[in-house]
């Protein structure tokens, strides 16, 4: 970089109108410095400082710790320090890779622009992002949100064809807290959001998101949370872990591909799960009291000891199902196929079976204490053995 042919101008202000200048190392702390552009700062110490309107400077490696900075333009932060510093306004083709922004106030009180910027590896944890913040086209692979707090965060990008853009690709969530944060059109895949309170948090239905291999372990939801379902576009759940206990009373997943997911022990008390596919879904020990299953498809579904206390399955497909010490009390299975499925010590006491096919089902040592409309051609097709029938006698 050649020496400025500009007078640098120093006055009580700090450092303005800078331009071609070499200012490796020089120590700036507690300074006011802006419109600088085409300068080197490699290094420098600018701590503490008021800084506004850089384009094209260097500052690789720097210390801009508990510094307010705005609008900053095709500037280098690789390394640099900006913990408990203070972003707001516009940033745009900012690189802050591998850059320190720990405890760092991203928003303040204003609205704040990411546009193009690279925040690949960098440390965000403890971070405030509060107040109308945006990413327009940023990376932000491997990047650590660990402990951050979002509130009116919007990653939001997706291509024509759909696919997600906006790129979190292994970022740590970890024990993060999201008060109205929106992913639109973003790549998830692989990061992990353990511990983290996603209350607050929209992930869109219309723009494609990535969740492959997504980590859900531990997270909070609670029972009046309505966008788990965004989890799923339309579907990819299989990798996320569904920790055993997780309280997903009331959650909305009609019509999603659960294919194969393991939910077992998961409260599902009053989940709508309305035309969801649950093939082959591990749903062991889960509490689906009052739930809608409704038209859901639970072909070769693991339900062994679930609780299906008074439950809709009008018209589900239990084909094959595993329903072994499962609680199907007042459970209604109007229209049901209940074909080869296992009911053994299976509670289904005023049960509806109107309509319900039961071709080689197995109700050995079943209780059908009261259930309604079973009728002579159930007693043909279905496998009785030490049942208790409706009317109390054993089969």
């Amino acid at each position: 970089m050649r020496r400025s042919t500009y007078p640098i101008r120093f006055t009580i202000f700090g450092f303005v109108f800078l331009e071609d200048v070499d200012l490796t190392g020089v120590d700036l702390s507690y300074s006011n410095i802006s419109e600088l552009k085409n300068v080197c700062l490699q290094g420098a110490n600018l701590s503490h400082s008021n800084i506004l309107y850089l384009e094209d400077v260097l500052l690789e490696g720097a210390d801009l710790s508990y510094s307010k900075i705005s609008e900053l333009k095709n500037v280098c932060l690789q390394g640099a320090n900006l913990s408990h510093a203070t972003l707001e306004s516009a940033f745009e083709d900012v690189d802050f890779q591998r850059a320190n922004l720990s405890h760092a106030d991203l928003g303040g009180d204003s609205c704040v622009n990411f546009y193009y910027c690279d925040l690949s590896e960098a440390n965000l944890s403890n971070t405030r992002l509060f107040y109308a913040i945006f990413w327009w086209h940023c990376c932000f692979t491997g990047a650590n949100f660990s402990n951050a707090r979002f509130c009116e965060v919007s990653w939001h990008e997706s291509s024509r064809s759909g696919q997600p853009l906006v790129d979190l690709r292994q970022v740590n969530f970890t024990n993060a807290y999201f008060y109205d944060a929106r992913f639109y059109g973003c790549n998830l895949s692989h990061s992990t959001f353990h511990n983290a309170n996603l209350q607050g948090t929209f992930i869109s239905d219309s723009c494609l998101c990535d969740l492959t291999g997504v980590s859900l372990e531990g997270v909070f939801l609670n029972s009046n949370w309505q966008y788990f379902p965004k989890i799923v576009y339309p579907s990819e759940l299989e990798a996320i872990l569904l920790k055993p206990g997780l309280d997903l009373s009331g959650i909305d997943l009609q019509n999603r591909r659960l294919n194969e997911l393991n939910f077992s022990k998961v409260n599902l008390t009053g989940a709508n799960l309305t035309g969801a596919d649950l093939t082959d879904a591990n749903l062991t020990d889960a509490n689906l009291t009052g739930a809608n299953l409704t038209r859901a498809n639970l072909t070769g579904a693991n339900l062994t000891g679930t609780n299906l206390t008074g439950a809709d399955l009008t018209g589900a497909d239990l084909t094959d199902a595993n329903l072994t010490g499962a609680n199907l009390t007042r459970a209604n299975l109007t229209g049901a196929n209940l074909t080869d499925a296992n009911l053994t010590d299976a509670n289904l006491t005023d049960a509806n079976l109107a309509q319900t096919s039961l071709k080689k089902a197995l109700f050995k040592e079943a209780n059908l204490t009261n259930a309604l409309f079973l009728t002579e051609e159930h007693l043909k097709e279905a496998i009785f053995a030490n049942t208790i029938m409706p009317n109390g006698t054993l089969l």
